[in-house]
């Protein structure tokens, strides 16, 4: 797929809303009027596609995909996002690990408890 093949092309910003793509300069960067804005907005070609924007026509955007997927790798995104996510799970271990270890103290501190109070009951019966 061209770039150009991009032009007059709807799109959804997640902010800004729908807009067209009215135009492609330096085969870098479009050109994109949203709805009820005055002035065109500037984005970075493809990354743009990348978190930002959304094009309605739904073959286009699996085309995009893919040339977003193959930016992703030279730019070393997907690393990242792997080493993210493996992070994320990481937290998530010791948050849970962390939880598990004070329910378990606590526990014991209620058997300890119970214990006391039976053992003082024993004692107090044989008095």
């Amino acid at each position: 797929m061209e770039i150009m093949d991009l032009v007059n092309q709807s799109v959804i910003h997640k902010n800004f809303g729908r807009g067209m793509i009215v135009s492609v300069n330096s085969e870098k960067y479009l050109n994109v009027k949203f709805e009820g804005k005055d002035a065109t907005c500037k984005f970075s070609y493809p990354q743009c596609f990348y978190g930002y924007l959304t094009l309605e026509n739904c073959k286009l955007q699996s085309e995009i995909a893919q040339i977003v997927e193959i930016w992703k790798e030279e730019k070393g995104i997907t690393e990242r996002e792997k080493l993210y996510h493996q992070y994320e799970i990481t937290l998530r271990g010791i948050e849970n690990r962390r939880i598990a270890a004070k329910e378990k103290k606590m526990k014991a501190s209620q058997r300890a408890v119970e214990h006391r109070t039976a053992y003082n009951m024993r004692h107090e019966n044989k008095k």
